[in-house]
Formats: C-alpha cells, structure tokens, sequence
C-alpha cells in the first residue's frame, strides 16, 4: 500500500522556495547536480554486529551530501548532536567510504551553509552507534538480557 503526505499550501509553498533557492545557488546547484551524482542511493553496512540501513541523498564522485532544512540555522552545530546526525554521518561515511556533508538552508531566511564533519564529529556519532547497538542487544539481540516489556525509566524529583 502507498503512503501519503500531507502538506499544508504555505508549507508546500515554503518548500518550493527553499528549494529553488538551493537550486539558484551556483556552488551548491553544481555540486547537487554534479555529472556522475546518484540519488536516494540505499546502503546495508554493518556496525559493531548488527545490519543498519540506509538511504543517502545524494552521492557524488568524491562526497556524500545530505540536504538538511532548519530553522534557526545558526543553531544548526548543536542540533546536528542533538538530532544525532553525528551518528548519520558516521554511518553513512562508513557504508559509502565517503566523506560526508551536510548542506543546510533556513527555512524562513533562505540562508545557506555547508557543513563537512570533523573527526570529532563522526568519533561522536561511532560512539553514539555503539551505545545504540549495545541498547539494541540488551533487549532485542539473541542473547538478550532483559525484557523491553518490563523497563522502566526510575528519577528521582
């Protein structure tokens, strides 16, 4: 069965704009639309003994790009932790032996930046991907230890 997606007209339009804009900017169109780029390309790869998949944007002859939109793009260093795109980065690396760029616009102000992942960051994401794995095994691997359907989360007030 298909899947539909609803949008509002101004987000639709908002949308297009974006966009077009994107598609207006002279470096990022060139590199979007490089010669050998492939889209929407599906990878399996395998961190530290499970399967993960994955779909990158856009692959060129010598980078992956994710396009990401944001509000506040000013804000985007820290969201992309919060948002554990340091993960997606290192995932996605890893798989495609690429490196990995974000290309980002403000979806109010139409503002682009480009952002390449430091060592840093994708060490951060690997250890994020690791901890993931290690959660994942506890409750859903073959020599799971606990039962999700009797977790709880305790804090004190």
């Amino acid at each position: 069965s298909g899947s539909s997606l609803l949008l509002l007209r101004k987000e639709a339009e908002a949308l297009d704009r974006a966009v077009q804009s994107m598609k207006d900017n002279s470096s990022l169109s060139s590199e979007i639309f490089s010669e050998n780029a492939r889209y929407e390309v599906p990878m399996i790869g395998e961190f530290f003994g499970v399967d993960f998949k994955g779909k990158a944007d856009i692959i060129t002859d010598d980078k992956i790009i994710d396009i990401k939109t944001s509000t506040g793009i000013g804000k985007f260093r820290s969201k992309a932790y919060a948002y554990n795109y340091d993960s997606q980065a290192f995932i996605y690396s890893s798989m495609f032996d690429k490196p990995f760029e974000f290309f980002v616009i403000d979806k109010d102000t139409l503002q682009m930046k480009r952002f390449t992942c430091s060592e840093d960051f994708l060490e951060s994401g690997r250890r994020k991907v690791e901890r993931a794995v290690n959660v994942w095994n506890r409750f859903f691997g073959s020599d799971a230890t606990d039962d999700v359907q009797q977790y709880i989360i305790e804090e004190v007030l």
